[in-house]
């Protein structure tokens, strides 16, 4: 989990607790297509909800 609340807090503007440490990038980057394809998912589905309202 340490991993993925890393790749998050480097690949987001959201902001996470605990400052990283320098050898945590090393262990998230095994999460970054995750978090990518998450990120994906979640403008898609805005992308699909603002096409509903707006048409």
């Amino acid at each position: 989990m340490k991993g993925l609340l890393t790749a998050c807090r480097y690949l987001t503007a959201v902001p996470l607790p605990r400052a990283a440490d320098p050898g945590d990038l090393g262990s998230a980057a095994g999460w970054f297509p995750v978090v990518g394809f998450a990120l994906g998912g979640i403008l898609a589905l805005a992308g699909l909800g603002a096409d509903i309202v707006t048409p």
